[in-house]
């Protein structure tokens, strides 16, 4: 039911984008519904055609990470060379992670288990929260930029 649901979705004119909120009910298999999304509708770029799309620099559609990394460039942030952690919850930061290396930033893709988060998070120049848990990082664990 909930494949035929995004499946219309999918179809529909009137629907721009698609958000599948993860994590999904244990009976649920999340990989089954996130292809039955059209990558071109895919919000999160978690459609294995999206996936593909990142790995060799092409330009995926649609993607809050898109949206992330025109924010850092509006904001006037220096990507390249720039040490980027990514605290990453399975695989919600991996397109933002790719987006970031194909921009020359240096990046840890970190989760909750690393050792030494704070510290990792605390010496990174950019950090991107994709863990799904709000409050994960803390506020003390994010220095200050330098401009």
């Amino acid at each position: 039911m909930l494949r035929a649901g995004c499946g219309n979705s999918t179809l529909a004119s009137d629907v721009d984008g698609i958000l599948v909120q993860l994590p999904l009910p244990a009976q649920v298999e999340a990989k089954r519904v996130l292809e039955a999304v059209d990558p071109a509708k895919d919000v999160d770029g978690f459609h294995p055609v999206n996936l593909g799309r990142l790995a060799p620099a092409a330009r995926a559609r649609g993607l809050h990470p898109a949206g992330a990394m025109e924010i850092l460039r509006r904001s006037g942030i220096e990507l390249e060379g720039a040490n980027a952690a990514v605290v990453d919850a399975r695989h919600r930061g991996k397109p933002m992670a790719l987006l970031l290396m194909h921009a020359n930033a240096t990046v840890t893709i970190c989760h909750s288990k690393t050792r030494d988060l704070p510290g990792v998070v605390l010496r990174a120049d950019i950090v991107v929260a994709a863990i799904g848990r709000a409050a994960m990082v803390e506020p003390d664990w994010v220095r200050l930029a330098r401009r």
